[in-house]
């Protein structure tokens, strides 16, 4: 059997105006299609380039902060090193100058100290060795102890008289007028002269005659300490 299709003027007319508003809507969604393929693509890189370039501004300026950053730590870490060597060096010398100023004060006391102690040790001891002969018997000790010995009166009264130091001298043994100055050694001479007395004083029978005899004023004793003190001492019958 054959199909046979008859085609009028009319049916070729619809046929060709199908076709061609098919192809009419087929080029333009082809068109449309691409258009719109086209804006998405424009708009996509458009998109791109403003991300770039705001990561790299991103990316720039986080670097930037990031390095002042850095320089900003790096300054403040150099200023903080300068302050802490310059603290510690100050630090160092002040103690250095406190201990050297502590060791010359100490040394500079300790030298004063001995200075002082040996100056009052010398003091002492000379003042000691000058004064213990006299000081260990008081002057009235000395009186009471003549007067028991009843040595002569003179020896008394020239002890008590240099005791209180009313006379600046004594005369001298040639019995001229002229004087021998008493200005040092008084406390001696006259703790030797009292000593002396005593010596001569103790053991004898007539004790009124020490110093009193000339015989027993050119004794050993008597001369010795004439020729020291260069003292003359009167008795019953004058200078001697």
């Amino acid at each position: 059997m054959v199909l046979v299709i008859t085609l009028n003027s009319a049916s070729v007319v619809v046929v060709v105006v199908v076709v061609v508003v098919v192809v009419v809507v087929v080029v333009v969604v082809v068109v449309v299609a691409a258009a719109a393929v086209i804006v998405v693509v424009v708009v996509v890189v458009e998109i791109v380039k403003v991300v770039v370039v705001v990561v790299v501004v991103v990316v720039v300026g986080v670097g930037v902060v990031v390095a002042a950053a850095v320089k900003v730590v790096v300054v403040v870490v150099v200023v903080v090193v300068v302050v802490v060597v310059v603290v510690v060096v100050v630090v160092v010398v002040v103690v250095v100058v406190v201990v050297a100023a502590t060791v010359v004060v100490v040394v500079v006391v300790v030298v004063v100290v001995v200075v002082v102690v040996v100056v009052v040790v010398v003091v002492v001891v000379v003042v000691t060795v000058n004064t213990k002969a006299f000081d260990c018997v008081s002057h009235h000790k000395m009186i009471e102890t003549l007067k028991k010995y009843n040595c002569h009166f003179k020896i008394i009264n020239l002890i008590k008289n240099l005791y209180q130091n009313q006379v600046a001298a004594v005369r001298m043994e040639n019995g001229n007028s002229e004087w021998f100055q008493v200005k040092r050694g008084v406390r001696p001479a006259l703790f030797s002269l009292y000593t002396e007395s005593i010596k001569r004083c103790r053991g004898r029978r007539h004790r009124r005659q020490v110093f009193g005899d000339k015989t027993k004023w050119k004794s050993h004793h008597g001369a010795t300490l004439r020729r020291r003190y260069r003292i003359a001492v009167q008795d019953h019958g004058g200078t001697k």
